[in-house]
């Protein structure tokens, strides 16, 4: 299963009650996925839309996404420590005081 926002959707499609907190893609991409899915769709409100329409507006869906340097990192923390110790050194906290010295640099 692939599961995202789906950037695709027209916000008249939905009422804002449903919408409020946000509407999201799920796509099945094997029987085990599809299996789990009918499992749960009877607690979500859910619509088919053709997946022209995803794509189109969600750029991951087409291509993924490239590696930057602090991903590679990251990765190899959580192998070597841990996870943990990886979400706390990488977090959005760090990440933004490293681009904002980087920046500042320049």
């Amino acid at each position: 299963m692939t599961l995202g926002d789906f950037r695709g959707a027209l916000p008249s499609d939905f009422d804002r009650e449903t919408s409020a907190k946000g509407v999201n893609i799920v796509l099945v991409n094997t029987e085990k996925g599809e299996a789990l899915f009918n499992a749960l769709k009877e607690r979500l409100v859910c619509s088919e839309y053709p997946a022209e329409s995803a794509l189109k507006e969600n750029s991951r869906l087409r291509e993924p996404c490239k590696k930057t340097e602090s991903a590679e990192k990251f990765a190899a923390l959580c192998k070597t420590a841990s996870p943990a110790k990886a979400l706390k050194k990488y977090s959005l906290r760090h990440c933004v005081l490293c681009t904002a010295r980087r920046l500042l640099s320049k």
